[in-house]
């Protein structure tokens, strides 16, 4: 197979999904590491696609590609799980164990997941409390801080 957009395709519909398995749990910091298990496999799929060195910017070669991080990719999904704790009735286990994160994230214990994921999306916890995100908003929020971790650099872009 020659065609990189059809070997993004597949990999987008088959691998994706499972390296994204668990992000909601895990938390967006799992993905943004330097070295995580996801990221490598992506990265290094990017560059075999291309067929360049590891040692390539990846910033260019998701812009010529056309594809985003895995941080911006999986930013819809960390945002509806988020959603639907927040809007999760009280008497759920999950939700009163999202609840006793928030509140430990507010006595500024060694950062709670609520802690981690409500500044991934530029929730503030003290004043607010946990609210709802948009994915839209959260997307651009995503794209901004993957793009300051480029220190500058040219953004990779969708084609139309």
């Amino acid at each position: 197979m020659q065609d990189p957009l059809l070997k993004l395709h597949l990999f987008d519909a088959v691998v994706r999904p499972s390296l994204l398995y668990g992000v909601e749990v895990r938390g967006p910091n799992s993905l943004g590491r330097k070295v995580s298990a996801p990221r490598g496999v992506y990265n290094e799929f990017l560059q075999c696609t291309l067929g360049v060195r590891a040692t390539s910017s990846l910033a260019v070669i998701m812009g010529e590609l056309g594809c985003y991080s895995l941080e911006i990719v999986a930013w819809p999904q960390l945002a509806r799980f988020w959603n639907r704790l927040v809007d999760m009735g009280d008497d759920r286990l999950v939700k009163q164990a999202f609840t006793e994160s928030v509140r430990l994230a507010g006595l500024n214990t060694r950062a709670p997941w609520a802690a981690h994921m409500a500044a991934a999306m530029g929730v503030d916890l003290l004043t607010e409390g946990p609210a709802l995100v948009t994915v839209a908003g959260g997307v651009a929020a995503a794209r901004e801080a993957y793009l300051a971790t480029l220190g500058g650099r040219t953004s990779p872009s969708k084609p139309s």
